[in-house]
């Protein structure tokens, strides 16, 4: 309602360096991370440019940084989320297609896209689905990332029970 989601995704960014500075001062190695950027954040002008000076003020590598593309923004058309990605790419950051599969396939993205990862949504994970065609689908998209080189995340595995069903896979 009132327009303040790009300044939470920019605040919420630059809490995100401010921690990985400091675990990198204590000697720590910092880990990637994934950041959701809002519709809004997307839309404006240049909207890479506050994260780069960012990651140039806490001295981050941005190859750590993973912008993830919601379901959203992935039916804007493939050109439009192409300039994204290539965008993306040209500042060093990471992206990734989230929730991939979550209410279609859209298996035409991972063809379009240079992409370096997906994130499978977690209904794919869930009981109800937990058959034999759901197996298909799950072993296929993990082919096809792997023949691709695209890194895969599963959303949603809080079980043992999950944690086997993809060992299989």
């Amino acid at each position: 309602e009132f327009h303040l989601i790009a300044r939470f995704d920019l605040y919420l960014f630059e809490q995100v360096c401010l921690y990985m500075d400091k675990w990198r001062k204590e000697g720590k190695s910092p880990c990637p991370i994934s950041v959701n950027l809002s519709h809004e954040t997307i839309r404006q002008k240049d909207f890479l440019d506050p994260y780069v000076q960012l990651v140039q003020k806490y001295s981050i590598a941005p190859e750590m940084i993973e912008f993830e593309l919601s379901r959203t923004l992935q039916e804007q058309g493939v050109a439009v989320i192409r300039q994204i990605v290539e965008t993306i790419h040209a500042c060093n950051f990471r992206c990734s297609l989230d929730r991939f599969g979550g209410s279609t396939v859209l298996l035409h993205l991972l063809r379009e896209l240079d992409v370096d990862a997906i994130k499978m949504d977690s209904s794919f994970f869930s009981s109800e689905n937990n058959n034999r065609r759901n197996r298909f689908v799950v072993e296929g998209i993990l082919k096809i990332a792997s023949q691709m080189q695209i890194r895969t995340v599963a959303e949603g595995i809080d079980n043992d029970s999950q944690v086997r069903y993809l060992q299989q896979a």
